[in-house]
């Protein structure tokens, strides 16, 4: 009995530590197919509750942002835009402006576009899921600062990971502000009246 007790304790010694390495193993692999995601810019999302997007580099082209953005499927929500004033309103008021978003993961393009030799925000969106596409001209006022690529940039998943928000807040994109100097001095972030901004949020529920 003492015998088959020790060989039995044996066995299951050696099957924890047979299934402690298979563990390691599995977790080393979802690493690294984590890290290879993140390489190509794929979708990494934690929590499908959460908004989320990685930016996707254009290396050939200038004035131009894409993502793959997920949306999750409880509420509806829909991309929103800004030209200047943003300095006071961090977040314009909401108004019924905007793309519908389809759940899911949808790709966005958000690029500056010369018509008339006036610049115009374009903006497109395509659902695989939903097998829908959309996109729209915007015009915008005061953009001599995008002619003269002075302006500073902030995006949403731009480090080639997946960026996460609360679903029930404003994630935003894309945040563009003039780059203003005064007596060779930078005017701060915040204080620059003119920019352009481009976020998520949930859509209003129709009455």
């Amino acid at each position: 009995m003492l015998t088959v007790i020790v060989a039995l304790s044996g066995a299951l010694a050696l099957s924890r530590n047979q299934l402690a390495e298979v563990s390691s193993g599995i977790e080393a692999e979802r690493a690294q197919i984590k890290r290879e995601r993140d390489r190509f810019h794929y979708l990494n999302v934690t929590d499908p509750a959460n908004l989320a997007a990685v930016q996707i580099p254009q290396a050939c082209a200038s004035r131009i942002w894409q993502w793959r953005v997920h949306v999750p499927t409880e509420k509806k929500y829909r991309l929103r835009y800004a030209f200047n004033e943003t300095a006071s309103k961090p977040i314009p008021a909401k108004n019924s402006e905007g793309i519908e978003l389809a759940s899911g993961e949808t790709a966005l393009a958000v690029s500056f576009e010369t018509v008339g030799g006036e610049w115009r925000l374009l903006i497109s969106s395509y659902s695989e899921v939903a097998k829908s596409a959309h996109s729209c001209l915007i015009d915008s006022d005061s953009t001599e600062w995008i002619d003269a690529k002075r302006y500073l940039a902030i995006s949403a998943g731009n480090s080639s990971r997946t960026s996460e928000s609360d679903p029930g807040k404003p994630f935003v994109l894309l945040y563009l502000r003039r780059n203003v100097k005064q007596d060779g001095e930078r005017v701060p972030w915040k204080d620059s009246p003119f920019g352009m901004k481009v976020w998520i949020e949930e859509a209003p529920i129709e009455e």
